[in-house]
């Protein structure tokens, strides 16, 4: 689990690759970051941690900004990789929130793990729920 996550939401533009690129760059001076970017057709997702909005609003001061989300949290679902191939293994975890009432804000998803960003207030609540789908 990982707290005090600032979503930023951009428009796409050309110049987009190169301000990931100088984000990217800040960011080797960074023990541990947390960073995800994800880039759809038509918008793109920066999460960091909130130490490190200077350096995302920096890298990204000309591009125009759709959404800024604070006070978020990340819980992340580390699965095996014989879940790629299982369907309905993501509707199965994200119906335990949704029967909780927790609003998932972002998912984002690697080969064998499911980040589950929502807003602080729910952690507490989304862990417990999670805790105890996995561990009966």
């Amino acid at each position: 689990m990982r707290s005090n996550i600032t979503e930023f939401t951009f428009h796409n533009s050309p110049s987009n690759v190169a301000c990931q690129q100088r984000l990217l760059a800040d960011l080797q001076k960074v023990v541990d970051p947390f960073v995800t970017l994800t880039q759809g057709a038509h918008e793109m997702t920066v999460l960091v941690h909130s130490d490190l909005e200077g350096l995302v609003e920096k890298a990204f001061a000309r591009e125009r900004l759709v959404e800024r989300l604070p006070r978020l949290a990340a819980v992340a679902v580390h699965l095996t990789p014989k879940v790629v191939g299982m369907p309905g293994v993501y509707y199965a975890i994200l119906k335990q929130l949704m029967w909780g009432n927790i609003n998932v804000v972002e998912l984002v998803s690697t080969y064998t793990e499911l980040v589950i960003v929502l807003n602080k207030k729910d952690v507490d609540r989304a862990f417990a729920i999670l805790k105890g789908f996995f561990w009966p």
